[in-house]
């Protein structure tokens, strides 16, 4: 369980808590997160309040109100018994969050929500508060008790390859909202039973320290190729080793996607050899030819990775992630 917290170090009154969204338990009181300015310089940081941990990143945004013409603010996550080296792993997230939030114009006017010597503060904070929560919503969070009723899948591919489109021939729509996007372009829906996670490809540095936050929990795969961009089949292919790296994906059963086939008919046994599939450490791999436009062959690869993780999971009925 997580809660995030943004703090300001107000001029006048000190280290004060701006922003917090919390799935901790109500008696946890999160006011004291913010104290932690006083106590720390420099940027990234690991503080400890009994069994809460903090991974905290304190930086600083231009202001023509501030002394110094800058604001101070802290971006903390704060989990509970949650490992140290885990915490560590968010501190490139933390990173993410930071080089975004400057990115807002005049971010500085949702710091001072109550003057009234700036007329559209009230509008920038809420600005601010939307960026806030998509971070929140972004971070890995689900860790809990699950039994049959909801398996995790990653979706990935390159861009344009076709992944929306097979989510919305399929999805009843719960929610999905766009999430914090930078190294990593992630979208969450939820589709009968199963969670999904939708996955850009990013080549940026700390591929692997980012993406390891978001695999740990997932049951199935799948990988959508345009079979009709031939030219990007040798990024693509990368893109599947990249992933293939990741221990905890070795067991998952993956399915692979062959897209878009009302332009061009796949040569499987080509895309074999092209992808280097025989290289992969997966458990079960199987491919489908389908057209996101037409949804056609969507239902059977959805219908053939929800029973290989039934299977899984029957054989396994009761799952801990710790």
């Amino acid at each position: 369980m997580l809660a995030s917290v943004l703090s300001h170090f107000d001029s006048k009154v000190g280290p004060k808590t701006l922003l917090q969204k919390s799935e901790l338990p109500d008696y946890l009181k999160l006011d004291h997160i913010s104290l932690l300015m006083d106590f720390y310089s420099g940027e990234f940081f690991i503080h400890e309040f009994g069994d809460l941990k903090t991974a905290n990143h304190i930086f600083s945004v231009p202001s023509p109100l501030a002394r110094g013409k800058e604001e101070t603010l802290m971006i903390s996550i704060v989990a509970l018994d949650e490992k140290l080296h885990k915490l560590h792993s968010f501190h490139k997230v933390l990173e993410i969050f930071i080089e975004e939030f400057k990115k807002i114009k005049d971010v500085y006017k949702g710091l001072h929500d109550n003057s009234e010597d700036i007329p559209d503060s009230s509008e920038k904070l809420e600005e601010i508060n939307k960026f806030f929560e998509n971070f929140f919503d972004s971070l890995p969070k689900e860790k809990a008790l699950f039994k049959q009723k909801i398996s995790r899948i990653l979706i990935f591919g390159l861009p344009q390859s076709g992944k929306t489109t097979i989510i919305e021939c399929l999805q009843q729509k719960i929610f999905n909202r766009p999430k914090l996007k930078k190294e990593i372009s992630l979208r969450k829906s939820l589709l009968g039973n199963l969670s999904i996670t939708t996955y850009n490809f990013s080549e940026k540095n700390n591929f692997y320290e980012i993406m390891s936050l978001y695999l740990e929990n997932i049951e199935g795969m799948l990988f959508v190729l345009d079979v009709s961009d031939e030219a990007n089949y040798k990024k693509a292919r990368n893109e599947l080793h990249q992933i293939d790296k990741f221990p905890s994906t070795y067991h998952l059963p993956l399915a692979i996607l062959l897209n878009k086939i009302d332009l061009k008919t796949p040569e499987i046994t080509e895309i074999i050899q092209k992808l280097e599939v025989d290289q992969l450490k997966h458990k079960a791999i199987k491919f489908f030819p389908i057209s996101a436009l037409k949804n056609d062959g969507i239902t059977d690869a959805f219908n053939w990775l929800s029973t290989e993780i039934t299977n899984t999971i029957l054989k396994n009925p009761i799952v801990f992630f710790s």
